[in-house]
């Protein structure tokens, strides 16, 4: 419904005065009077629909925009979390690894010297062997417990920041179910807009006929369908707003 509403009016008129209009009773006539005055009065309201509804849309892109771009900060906050923590963790982890790993491989050479000894039923290596198993035993003992227990807290550490991070994952998966209503509202008005589309075609044809009345109960379709999808467009609007405030409750939880 590009045209204007005066353009229509006008090519209404032209086509009655050059006689497209075919001479009719009366009462067609005063039907006919009456369609243009109630087409007349249709126009105003359809063409203030169409703004208000470009000005929704337009709020409802900048709100998705705005969502989009909340969303993604929040999900890179619920990665972070606890991570500087695990990282200084792993690290302490790996460095008591290295620590005693000459000590560790040390401990292991002995025990497979010993065991080769005992199998050889060598005595004296057996002894030695021993001797030098048994003296560094207790520093393998405390290597071992170390890092058993550097890996224990990482371990903790890992399971507490998973333990945070999925509520809040939980509720930033309610997102994507919201996003699957936004996109069938969006296809019912995408297929209200078709209908409009090809409702305009059946309606300019009627002008060009001089057929007032069949212009007239298209143009009333049209704003009908228009209506449909306002309504569907302020559906997708809340949603979108229900999407702002999971986003919120989701970094209200984040830990500070």
């Amino acid at each position: 419904m590009r045209k204007s509403k005066w353009m229509i009016i006008f090519t209404c008129f032209i086509l009655m005065a050059g006689g497209i209009f075919t001479a009719s009773p009366p009462a067609d006539a005063a039907e006919r009077d009456s369609s243009l005055s109630s087409m007349d009065k249709l126009f105003d309201s359809l063409q203030a629909l169409e703004i208000a509804n470009k000005i929704q849309n337009q709020r409802t892109v900048e709100l998705r925009r705005s969502n989009d771009q909340s969303a993604k900060s929040v999900r890179e906050a619920v990665k972070q979390i606890g991570a500087v923590q695990i990282k200084q963790l792993e690290n302490s982890w790996k460095q008591a690894q290295a620590r005693y790993a000459p000590l560790l491989s040390q401990y292991a050479a002995l025990q497979k010297q010993l065991k080769e000894a005992r199998a050889r039923k060598d005595k004296k290596s057996v002894t030695t062997l021993s001797l030098q198993i048994n003296s560094i035993k207790p520093s393998v003992d405390a290597a071992r417990l170390e890092i058993r227990n550097r890996r224990a807290a990482l371990t903790a550490a890992k399971n507490t920041a998973a333990a945070q991070a999925k509520p809040i994952q939980t509720m930033l998966s309610t997102i994507t179910t919201i996003r699957k209503d936004i996109q069938t509202e969006k296809k019912h008005i995408s297929g209200y807009k078709k209908s409009i589309t090809a409702g305009t075609k059946v309606f300019n044809q009627a002008v060009k006929r001089g057929d007032a009345i069949t212009a007239l109960a298209q143009l009333t379709r049209s704003y009908t369908l228009l209506q449909q999808v306002a309504a569907s467009q302020q559906k997708v609007h809340v949603w979108e707003q229900k999407i702002t405030g999971v986003i919120q409750d989701c970094r209200s939880r984040l830990p500070k």
